[in-house]
């Protein structure tokens, strides 16, 4: 098996394009497996928990991976036609009903 070097699989990473701690305007654009959106800065990968297809969002980068960042939700800037308020008291904590948030 061949190994496998930087940017063979997708986009090479530069460390210019998204900092861990910085914050950015993001524009969901899918959801993940776990639930969580998908959306990009300048074409680099943003996992956003909490996110939903269609919403703008500020993020902050709470984590940086070669090929994707995750980001922590600190604000919907246009909020998605299916968002709703959960009803699990214990939603943003518990994380049993990580969808709760779509209709």
């Amino acid at each position: 098996m061949k190994n496998r070097k930087s940017g063979d699989a997708g986009m090479k990473y530069d460390p210019a394009q998204v900092r861990i701690h910085e914050v950015y305007t993001v524009a969901i654009r899918d959801l993940g497996v776990h639930g969580e959106g998908i959306g990009s800065v300048d074409g680099f990968t943003v996992f956003v928990p909490g996110a939903l297809p269609g919403e703008t969002v500020t993020v902050k980068i709470t984590l940086l991976k070669k090929s994707y960042a995750l980001g922590k939700l600190l604000s919907i800037e246009q909020e998605s036609p299916f968002r709703t308020v959960p009803k699990c008291p214990v939603y943003e904590n518990c994380g049993g009903c990580q969808l709760s948030h779509l209709i």
